[in-house]
């Protein structure tokens, strides 16, 4: 991958962006505004939300008429807490997200944010995103839930861009998006100081069910990776959740946009579906929707594609993917900080919500 970085450079932090160097930043993609950057203000965003990276709205002033130039953009910068970005170095999530957006995301079929700049640095962990902002969407709420009108368009949404890349050839010239069961020994590595870690965040403590099979979902890892790695594959987003949309309306196709793609990898795409589903309800509505939600998208994706895919083995790469999103949530979201209400809310909501998803699909038959 081109790094940019004898181009433009790759900030450290925020302080390094100078009015100059946004400028050439939010022109790098061909505008020919003759507009120059005079300065901007930041405003930090995501603490509620247990992000890893650092995240931060700039609103921008301009010399002159800006002339297609926007007013606002998100910066995307690794984070600043040391265990995260040495997390984040180790599996390279921010290396993936920013290639996504340089080579994917302007065909994509799920909208994306317009990414205006992204550089990564192999050698250095260094990266950059310069994206769209959407401030004035309605955005995603996974502590409020969704309607299922709109848990709907997200399936549909979903099962038209694991469409495109089902079994696609050209998945194999993409050597930089990793299998799904590259991280088995990551995650194994991570799991026990995640589990400490998360378990002090959670308000009332993890629940019994969740203790009772933490050890099993933990030696098990690198099997639940290596069913979700199996053909038939299809790129995957990896965190396909409601704080990662923008819904717009519900009649509009056009105006659901999916970012957060730094989880993004080859494999199976009922991952995604299990993501969803599993933050998107409380425990008795998802019993209520679940099933139809993923017929649902199971009957968009298999119209299309060849090969035999059934709904039977559709429902236990689902169940597989519920324990594989637990093993994440513990591995990966044991070191984020779930400081303040929301974010605390949210992680209670998780157990609760994981603990009987795993219990109500008897996840569990499909450890021994």
């Amino acid at each position: 991958m081109e790094t940019h970085i004898n181009l433009l450079g790759i900030p450290e932090n925020i302080l390094q962006i100078t009015p100059v160097w946004l400028t050439q930043a939010l022109k790098y993609k061909g505008s020919t505004s003759e507009a120059s950057v005079v300065s901007y203000s930041v405003e930090t965003i995501g603490q509620e939300f247990g992000f890893m990276n650092h995240n931060a709205r700039i609103r921008i002033e301009y010399d002159s008429d800006s002339d297609g130039l926007p007013d606002s953009a998100i910066i995307k910068l690794p984070s600043t807490d040391h265990d995260l970005r040495t997390i984040g170095s180790k599996i390279g999530n921010a290396m993936r997200e920013v290639r996504f957006y340089e080579e994917l995301s302007a065909d994509s079929i799920l909208q994306t944010p317009h990414s205006y700049y992204g550089a990564a640095d192999p050698e250095t962990g260094r990266t950059f995103l310069l994206l769209e902002d959407m401030g004035t969407a309605s955005k995603g709420d996974s502590v409020v839930g969704c309607s299922i009108e709109q848990a709907t368009l997200a399936m549909s949404e979903l099962a038209k861009f694991h469409d495109v890349w089902w079994e696609n050839p050209g998945l194999e010239q993409l050597e930089w998006l990793p299998l799904r069961e590259s991280d088995a020994v990551l995650y194994q590595n991570l799991y026990a100081e995640g589990w400490e870690l998360l378990a002090k965040q959670i308000p009332s403590g993890m629940p019994r069910a969740l203790e009772d099979i933490s050890d099993r979902i933990y030696e098990a890892i690198p099997d639940l990776k290596s069913q979700l790695t199996k053909s038939p594959r299809t790129i995957v987003h990896g965190d396909y959740r409601p704080d990662n949309f923008f819904f717009g309306t519900c009649s509009d196709s056009s105006s659901f946009v999916v970012f957060d793609w730094e989880f993004c990898v080859r494999g199976r795409g009922v991952y995604d579906v299990a993501t969803f589903i599993s933050e998107a309800f409380t425990p008795e509505r998802r019993k209520d929707v679940e099933m139809d939600l993923l017929r649902h998208y199971h009957a968009s994706i298999t119209k299309n594609i060849t090969g035999a895919y059934s709904f039977e083995e559709c429902v236990d790469d689902y169940r597989t993917s519920i324990m594989e999103v637990f093993a994440f949530w513990v591995a990966i979201g044991g070191f984020c900080d779930f400081g303040g209400e929301r974010a605390t809310t949210f992680l209670q909501n998780a157990a609760e919500r994981f603990s009987a998803a795993i219990s109500d699909l008897d996840c569990a038959d499909l450890l021994r």
